[in-house]
């Protein structure tokens, strides 16, 4: 609906503009010269022409050539970001190698649904050419809580990113399928809506995580997702309801997926916990899939991880000396509870990441009982990675303030699930949606008040650079009423814009947004010209309204500077390139509003040339408007008074990402595990 708007919105001062100049340069044109007349009135269809070709080249760039450059860029993106990403999950630097993991198909007894072949068994190792045994490649992945489906996803999706770029280098147009991990716990739509508008979303939404995530052109983005060069790995359906609740969304999302799209449904990759998925296999299972379950870790499994990460040569099993003594339990009792609590990735990762220092003890594990083996490990990782990771600053944080800003994380989870938001997905731009003692419609409200604030200094100073007479002229009214319809319209702009996600820039890839730049040149220009005339009109009255529309196009001279200025502002497109560290999405934001605000000035004032306080005041509404810094400062204020959160929370959030206790999926900052998150949802003792 925006799209459409803006569209309805440019059309609109388009036609304006070219009226406008055809009424000036038939003013100007003798009565009896037919032939001016004809050129005059043949100049608005002339440029309409041209700019629905450019329009339509533009539209037509996207060839299959095109769009396979663009894969591969977006293959060299997800693979390095989610190879980075596994290392993390793994807790591991160097060449990171996950858990070989089993799995096998789900019991025949259990099936409710049409498969897509593939083998009884596999494992992590050859999860690969598994996948590609598939007859359509739609596959499922199910596991209890901490079983691995996220690292089984990545280790597919490494291997599958591999094979299409050697695809693509040996022929650039051949079409592949470019895996990408999506949290398809932020995918919202109408809990009434019809599989068929869920399908329709569902491609939306996935265009807009390439745009978002990768800075995939818009237009490059939903060719990827309707012409087959996307296979979707959508990750945790099980976290998309409420687990108390009926999971509605995920089962419109699975009937969404049945649908057909062509001669055979689409691939696609999903992870779930298994009781999760049998409820929803129930009344409405993903069709013509191959649903496969993960298998604990067995002893042996679990001693060779362990070799992996703590080896030590000359000792027995090739383990370093401390671990022996859980070695030596888990081959006695490769069925006790050491071995049930270990054979979970999660709870081996939380294993090895406790007792990684080489002072400590693993043998205290053998002294817990079952149940208290997961709340041990859970207890001991915020004190051990606290004591293991340094801040930029070379000093550590204390275990307490470190619980005390993740539990702040887990309140604003909750609060934003509770406005039907994701429970699992926290973007660093929406903290405003859950400040302390203040519902949304006030946070919103605040962040647009202050964000015209800001502006406030910028319209005193052009003010102060005008002549104001007592009584006031028209000319000064004209003033003070442009001052205000700026302000009103960075509230209404702020506010419009509070959900939108923080714009990245790349200077690598400049190039010019034709819809941009039209309405942001002729929305300026036409009120330049529009001011202009009021203000002459308002000074020599109305005796030679032909003249002073003479005068005031004169004066609309700054539309082709304006255009010009508007092109270098919005042509650093977004950057092609997956997130690194939570604090990059809000960086990012503040030098692409640092930049815009630069072009705007300097290009504005050079238009005007005497105008500079219009310059100012203009490049100040836009960038103050358009960004979600006003909205993130004041929630960062509201969460500082309590306590809760410190003013440089990027810094906190790379380094507990650095740690491994939080991670990145896309744009979003997540919890390593649900389980995690909901250990810290409430505050505790952490000795």
């Amino acid at each position: 609906m925006r799209s459409r708007g803006s569209a309805l919105l440019a059309v609109g001062l388009v036609t304006l503009v070219l009226v406008w100049s055809t009424w000036w340069l038939l003013d100007r044109t003798a009565p009896d010269d037919g032939a001016g007349i004809a050129n005059v009135l043949a100049l608005g269809p002339g440029i309409v022409g041209a700019v629905a070709g450019v329009v339509a080249l533009r539209r037509g760039s996207t060839s299959r050539q095109d769009i396979a450059g663009h894969a591969l860029r977006l293959l060299t993106a997800v693979g390095t970001g989610e190879a980075r990403q596994l290392g993390r999950l793994l807790g591991d630097t160097g060449a990171a190698r996950p858990a070989n993991v089993e799995f096998g198909q789900v019991e025949a007894a259990l099936v409710r649904w049409r498969g897509d072949g593939g083998g009884r068994t596999g494992s992590a190792a050859t999860i690969s050419s598994y996948y590609r045994e598939l007859d359509r490649g739609r596959l499922v992945l199910l596991g209890e809580a901490g079983s691995g489906k996220t690292v089984l996803a990545l280790t597919l999706l490494l291997d599958l990113v591999a094979v299409a770029q050697a695809a693509l280098h040996s022929a650039d147009t051949t079409r592949v399928r470019v895996p990408v991990r999506m949290s398809v716990s932020g995918f919202a739509h109408s809990a009434d809506a019809d599989p068929a508008a869920v399908r329709r979303r569902l491609d939306e939404w996935m265009a807009e995580q390439l745009t978002a995530t990768y800075g995939v052109p818009s237009t490059v983005a939903k060719a990827l997702v309707v012409e087959g060069w996307l296979l979707p790995i959508l990750d945790g359906i099980d976290e998309m309801d409420p687990d108390e609740g009926p999971p509605t969304r995920a089962r419109l999302l699975l009937a969404a997926l049945n649908l057909p799209t062509g001669p055979a449904p689409p691939p696609v990759l999903l992870t779930c916990r298994t009781a999760r998925y049998h409820a929803l296999a129930d009344q409405e299972p993903l069709e013509d899939a191959t649903a496969v379950v993960i298998r604990p870790l067995d002893a042996e499994n679990v001693i060779g991880w362990l070799r992996h990460r703590f080896p030590r040569s000359g000792q027995p099993d090739g383990v370093e000396r401390r671990w022996q003594p859980i070695v030596r339990r888990l081959r006695r009792h490769p069925q006790g509870r050491l071995a049930r609590c270990l054979s979970n990735p999660l709870r081996l990762y939380l294993a090895v990441t406790v007792y990684q220092d080489r002072d400590s003890t693993p043998a205290d594990l053998n002294r817990l009982d079952g149940e208290a083996l997961e709340a041990h490990l859970l207890d001991r990782l915020v004190p051990a990675v606290t004591a293991h990771h340094q801040r930029s600053s070379r000093r550590h944080y204390r275990t307490d303030e470190v619980i005390r800003r993740l539990h702040a994380l887990t309140r604003h989870l909750a609060r934003t699930a509770a406005q039907g938001g994701s429970a699992t997905d926290f973007h660093v731009h929406e903290l405003w949606r859950s400040t302390p003692d203040t519902t949304v419609a006030r946070a919103k409200f605040a962040g647009a008040s202050l964000a015209a604030g800001l502006c406030v200094p910028a319209v005193g100073w052009f003010l102060s650079g005008q002549t104001f007479r007592s009584p006031m002229t028209y000319s000064n009214w004209a003033d003070l009423a442009s001052s205000l319809i700026a302000l009103i319209g960075v509230l209404w702009w702020s506010a419009a814009s509070a959900g939108d996600p923080p714009k990245r820039i790349s200077f690598r890839r400049f190039r010019v947004p034709l819809s941009k730049f039209l309405v942001f040149g002729l929305t300026f220009s036409t009120f330049y010209a529009v001011a202009s005339l009021f203000q002459g009109v308002a000074e020599g009255g109305l005796a030679d309204v032909t003249g002073r529309l003479a005068e005031t196009l004169d004066a609309g001279v700054v539309l082709i500077p304006a255009l010009l200025t508007a092109a270098v502002a919005f042509g650093a497109h977004q950057a092609q390139e997956v997130l690194s560290r939570p604090s990059d999405a809000m960086r990012m934001a503040l030098y692409r509003d640092l930049y815009l605000f630069l072009v705007l000035v300097t290009g504005l004032s050079l238009a005007m040339r005497e105008a500079s306080g219009i310059a100012v005041v203009v490049a100040t509404c836009v960038v103050t408007a358009s960004s979600p810094w006003p909205r993130y400062l004041l929630a960062l204020r509201a969460y500082h008074r309590e306590g809760l959160l410190p003013w440089r929370l990027g810094h906190f959030l790379d380094w507990a990402h650095a740690a491994g206790i939080l991670r990145l999926t896309g744009t979003a900052v997540q919890f390593r595990h649900r389980d995690l998150q909901r250990h810290l949802a409430s505050p505790h003792d952490p000795s």
